[in-house]
């Protein structure tokens, strides 16, 4: 039995990877031939009336060929994924999933030739959001692919196409495919999207029975390891820390202030923490994973597993929340720190400081003091370096409700305080952390136990600190007097807490407890 005509002018067409884009229309009428004789053989084959052997589907590469850079168009022709799923329907599944993946493999920007020359033709008309587009919608294809496919061990299969679907999404992030700006990339929703779709289509499925545990493994590593690859890409939404904090402590709240958010991403993150619970990924199955050794899926849990901790702050992890800080101490200074660059938010890092911070409290009555110290030595940094205020606010914050809240001992309180008033590199720093410690001691003042801070020793060990002003004297510099200018840009902010302590401590301290406590001859051998 001859085959059918369609099959010679769709080889034809197929000819090279990808239509020309002048030949828009007679993509279209191509596609609309191709689609009209897929369907009647679709119907002969149910009927029985043709075998494989002599339709279009016993050889469907150059189909694929012809239809699949379509998808990567704005619009693509009308009846384009019909053909593709006719294709899926009735040709082999295994030749259609080895189609895909080279199709995938071949969306990557085109790479220097042995002698290191560019192919300079290809490079310039490689369209990396055509690239995007194709391969969200080929995702999905890949999954259908798969559950069609009859095999003993799956797991081989399911390998094949997470590996190919990932490195194709890295490549194409490697390759600037995406673009990084702050209303996020207009691609990095859909691709995840289309991912959870993968993994939700074929977790949930029979397909995986034979080698479920295998299989389950292999969709949560997928899974963790898109999170950590896009979610940077994704627009800009509220901060989980912010959304952490706020309810905590509502006083911080500034009325008007509207809250930025992004109801695309916020249900991206619900979808996501739904399709992790379909795959056996609850919250104590997530931190296992994030508490691995240091792999890309590893941060991906850290991260899942902080907006899941965000929606429902109660979650129990199996682990003590001090536990939990100890543990994640490493990845919150490869984030926070100097160059972090772990891949993760500073929001999430942040959110996740709060979180170990104030459920240590709550069920432990403190942070050990090993703990509180490293905290505030890393967020002391962030809160004066940052360039985001609102990180830096929290951060400060955090700095704030570790000393007043977190840290029982009175000694340890004092060494930190102290620190940071005299050791501190930042200015902006050491000024804020006068009000630190007028915090502490309004909460002193009001206890009835004695306490160092309301005694002689606070201003006998703060002397240099609290006691004399920089410049010594506005006056007569060793150069120069300083003007106001100069005194307004490098010393007003220290002065002015430090006039707003004296203020505070004459108008709590009645009955003079917290009095100066000078060594013999001070006045005569330091200039006060």
């Amino acid at each position: 039995m001859d085959r059918p005509s369609s099959l010679s002018m769709s080889s034809t067409a197929a000819s090279s990877s990808s239509p020309p884009s002048s030949n828009v229309a007679k993509s279209g009428s191509v596609v609309k031939e191709l689609r009209a004789a897929l369907l009647q053989q679709a119907e002969q084959l149910d009927a029985g009336t043709f075998d494989i052997e002599d339709t279009l589907f016993n050889d469907p590469f150059p189909h694929l060929l012809l239809l699949t850079p379509l998808l990567g168009q704005r619009e693509p022709p009308p009846g384009v994924t019909q053909c593709i799923d006719l294709l899926v329907a009735h040709a082999s599944a295994k030749e259609i999933a080895v189609g895909l993946g080279e199709r995938m493999a071949s969306l990557r920007a085109p790479s220097s030739d042995e002698e290191g020359d560019e192919p300079q033709d290809e490079q310039e008309n490689w369209d990396g959001a055509a690239s995007v587009r194709e391969l969200v919608a080929l995702v999905p294809v890949y999954a259908q692919t798969l559950l069609k496919i009859r095999a003993v061990k799956p797991s081989s299969f399911l390998t094949t196409a997470v590996e190919v679907i990932f490195d194709t999404m890295s490549s194409l992030v490697e390759d600037g495919a995406f673009t990084r700006t702050d209303e996020g990339d207009e691609f990095a929703t859909p691709l995840w999207s289309a991912v959870l779709g993968f993994v939700n289509e074929l977790g949930g499925s029979d397909w995986i029975s034979k080698t479920q545990e295998a299989c389950i493994y292999q969709l949560q590593t997928f899974l963790l390891t898109t999170v950590l690859l896009l979610h940077q890409l994704l627009p800009p939404s509220n901060s989980i820390a912010e959304d952490y904090f706020l309810p905590r402590y509502p006083r911080y709240r500034i009325p008007g202030r509207a809250r930025t958010s992004s109801p695309k991403v916020e249900a991206l993150w619900s979808k996501t923490l739904d399709t992790s619970s379909s795959i056996s990924l609850g919250s104590i199955a997530i931190w296992k994973h994030a508490t691995s050794s240091p792999s890309s899926s590893s941060l991906g849990a850290f991260i899942v597993l902080s907006h899941l901790l965000a929606s429902n702050p109660s979650t129990s992890l199996g682990t003590p929340p001090s536990e939990v800080l100890s543990q994640i101490t490493p990845t919150l200074f490869a984030t926070l720190g100097p160059g972090g660059s772990s891949g993760v938010r500073d929001d999430e890092a942040l959110f996740w400081a709060w979180w170990c911070v104030e459920s240590t409290i709550e069920r432990d009555g403190e942070v050990e003091d090993g703990g509180a110290f490293t905290l505030v030595e890393l967020l002391s940094g962030v809160s004066a370096i940052s360039p985001e205020p609102r990180v830096r606010f929290l951060a400060f914050r955090l700095v704030s409700t570790l000393i007043t809240k977190g840290i029982k001992k009175e000694e340890t309180q004092f060494m930190i305080l102290k620190d940071l008033l005299e050791d501190c590199p930042y200015d902006q720093l050491r000024s804020a952390a006068i009000g630190l410690l007028r915090e502490v001691l309004s909460s002193k003042f009001e206890g009835t136990s004695s306490s160092i801070f309301v005694s002689p020793l606070l201003l006998h060990e703060l002397e240099n600190t609290l006691l004399r002003f920089s410049p010594l004297d506005l006056l007569s510099s060793a150069t120069s007097p300083v003007v106001a200018k100069d005194f307004l840009e490098e010393h007003h902010r220290s002065t002015m807490e430090k006039l707003g302590f004296y203020y505070f401590l004459l108008s709590r301290d009645k009955s003079n407890q917290v009095r100066p406590h000078f060594a013999p001859g001070f006045t005569h051998d330091r200039k006060c």
